[in-house]
């Protein structure tokens, strides 16, 4: 009786471990096809480049600028790695989808459709990044009005 049981516990937790084996390959498969070390640099550096124009809006100079762009871009070149940072985002997809939900996303991915968006994403984040930074300094006056209540009520500086 008690080998009967230790048998089915450990065919039991064979399974769970290929179930989450099987559900991590699945989620590493997808983020393979959609990652990698030149995403990561495209969606890091769509953020910098928005950045970068509203810091010379607001009158930094040009060499300024250069010399930041140049330290961001050698920082990501030696700093960011895929491999370090794809176990973490395999668990965070593993977390939120399903296996059959990944194998799904992969499908997509690799459809004509997907190919596109996945070629189309980077351009598009970055070019939403500008909408929503132009569209926030149209709303930037309000900000600053209620900034200045919390701060005169909280005796902080501005």
């Amino acid at each position: 009786m008690i080998l009967r049981f230790i048998a089915v516990a450990t065919l039991s937790t064979s399974f769970a471990f290929a179930d989450t084996a099987s559900h991590r390959q699945a989620a590493a498969e997808m983020l393979d096809l959609v990652s990698g070390q030149e995403t990561i640099k495209a969606s890091l550096s769509s953020v910098l480049t928005p950045m970068l124009n509203g810091m010379k809006e607001n009158g930094t100079p040009d060499e300024a600028l250069d010399a930041l762009r140049g330290a961001f871009t050698d920082w990501l070149e030696t700093e960011i790695r895929w491999d370090e940072l794809r176990p973490q985002m395999v668990q965070l997809y593993v977390s939120r989808f399903s296996e059959p939900e990944l194998r799904e996303i992969t499908a997509f991915y690799r459809s004509p459709v997907g190919k596109k968006a996945l070629k189309a994403l980077p351009g598009l984040t970055a070019e939403g990044a500008k909408i929503g930074q132009a569209y926030a300094k149209t709303k930037e006056a309000a900000l600053q009005q209620r900034l200045k209540k919390v701060a005169e009520k909280h005796r902080l500086p501005l």
